[in-house]
């Protein structure tokens, strides 16, 4: 299995004046940093919740075999799907849920699914959740924080402070 992204997201969940209001700052010296903290917090947020946030264009090369998990849901459109070059009638084949395709037919190899991903309104608490981290981020600029009182996690390579786990955990996408 072979994922990459197409097309990264045109806007961010979070505008730089939501961060700024959020961050309590009303000058425009750091806005070039505050820009580049909303882009990292929100790339950082997707890694941890393994969810698109903002719409995007995702390939997946895979083998098909009764059904193939499209990561980083939810989708929002099958632009295409196709095999050994030819493209697969899209009649033959629907999303269920918010990322599990079905293709009605036999068992395909290299198989290439192009996909749109992401919310058309993104949840409050995942907003809440990046302006958090912008504001650690912005607060912590070296990298680290003062205490570090989440050594399990950054040891366990999660890297987020615990209570923007907690407001995040519920939208996290869990495999079995």
């Amino acid at each position: 299995m072979f994922l990459r992204q197409i097309e990264p997201p045109v806007n961010e969940p979070v505008t730089l004046d939501e961060a700024k209001l959020h961050l309590k700052i009303d000058i425009d010296d750091d806005n070039e940093l505050i820009e580049a903290l909303i882009t990292a917090s929100r790339q950082a947020v997707e890694k941890y919740l393994r969810r698109s946030i903002m719409p995007q264009t995702w390939e997946l090369v895979t083998d098909y075999d009764n059904g193939v998990v499209l990561p980083y849901p939810p989708v929002l459109e099958i632009v295409s799907v196709a095999t050994n070059g030819h493209l697969i009638d899209p009649d033959k084949y629907h999303l269920i849920g918010e990322n599990y395709l079905k293709i009605s037919s036999f068992l395909y190899r290299n198989l290439v699914i192009t996909y749109q991903a992401g919310y058309e309104e993104v949840p409050g608490g995942i907003k809440l959740g990046i302006l958090m981290l912008i504001a650690h981020l912005y607060e912590n600029r070296a990298g680290e924080p003062a205490e570090v009182k989440y050594n399990a996690q950054v040891l366990a390579g999660v890297g987020l402070p615990p209570t923007i786990i907690s407001i995040l955990y519920p939208y996290r996408v869990v495999s079995f």
